[in-house]
């Protein structure tokens, strides 16, 4: 009876030694994580994220390979970042090497620590040009993560980084303005939209040193075209019928109700211009006909000369 029990001792402490001794991984997946809008032509935007969380001993991530999909156009580079805080801030390091952007981008020769408690964060960023379209991240096989040592997750597949495709916003290339009479023409370009909806056309006078008079009040509305990755263009017509001084914006608006302003142009209304100027036709290219604003600064017979490639 001693012998047997104290076998069955033996054989207690050595499972439990054995247990203890392999540290064990959980992976979360970013499918609760919704990454702040990116911004076009700007390095670091965080796209996704994944957490590893230690229950003891130590480990190290060591590889971890990112599939990408969409319909996106000019991302550059990607980069992974470790962090102990769920949200990408100052306080992330870059972990591995910048890589170039791909279908599958693979971070391998890590020696990322995970930590114990709330664990490890890690997040996926893109380095942006005049980008267009969307991109969703997943981990798209257990097999494309690893660790150094220990029990590494084996979470199943297509595990997502974020709560839903990125879309990548409405690129304006141009927005100008010009006068005839007491009437503002507006006209701008873009270059690629996103699940645009369209613009409100936003308007506010403003006096000789620059301050606000009244606020900024809507004064229509122009629809986009969705989702395209053609150049598209717009106008509108202010019928202002009183002399002074206006700002105009736009206010580009998702069909998710998310938008962003552009910046504001300026125009004196009922001044007497007093400088030579021609401003940019529209439509153009067009057919049958065009619209070309121009100043002078003083009465008198004007001759406009419109030339084509041949000269």
């Amino acid at each position: 009876m001693k012998k047997f029990l104290l076998l069955c001792f033996a054989f207690w402490s050595l499972s439990s030694f054995a247990i203890a001794s392999v540290p064990h991984i959980t992976l979360t997946n970013g499918a609760g994580y919704t990454p702040p809008p990116v911004t076009l032509n700007s390095d670091n935007n965080p796209i996704g994220r994944f957490n590893l969380t230690l229950s003891f001993e130590t480990a190290d991530l060591s590889s971890v390979t990112i599939t990408f999909a969409g319909t996106e156009a000019n991302i550059t580079w990607v980069k992974l970042w470790s962090s102990t805080s769920s949200t990408y801030d100052g306080t992330a390091t870059q972990i591995g090497t910048t890589q170039s952007y791909g279908s599958t981008v693979t971070f391998g020769g890590l020696t990322s620590s995970v930590s114990t408690g709330s664990g490890t964060y890690y997040y996926v960023t893109l380095d942006l040009g005049s980008s267009s379209g969307s991109v969703s991240a997943t981990i798209a096989a257990s097999s494309d993560i690893s660790g150094t040592v220990g029990f590494f997750p084996t979470p199943g597949n297509n595990q997502p980084l974020s709560s839903g495709s990125i879309e990548l916003p409405v690129e304006l290339t141009s927005f100008t303005s010009s006068v005839s009479n007491f009437t503002t023409i507006l006209a701008w370009k873009t270059a690629t939209e996103v699940n645009n909806a369209g613009f409100d056309v936003e308007r506010k006078s403003v006096n000789n040193h620059q301050s606000t008079i009244n606020s900024w009040a809507k004064i229509g509305f122009v629809a986009g075209h969705g989702t395209t990755n053609a150049p598209q263009q717009y106008s509108f017509t202010d019928n202002v019928g009183s002399a002074g001084t206006y700002s105009y914006r736009l206010k580009q608006v998702d069909h998710d109700g998310a938008f962003t302003y552009s910046q504001a142009v300026e125009v004196k209304i009922g001044a007497a211009p007093n400088v030579f100027a021609l401003g940019q036709n529209y439509p153009n290219p067009f057919n049958p006909s065009t619209n070309i604003q121009f100043t002078v600064p003083s009465d008198g017979r004007s001759v406009l000369k419109v030339y084509n490639t041949l000269g």
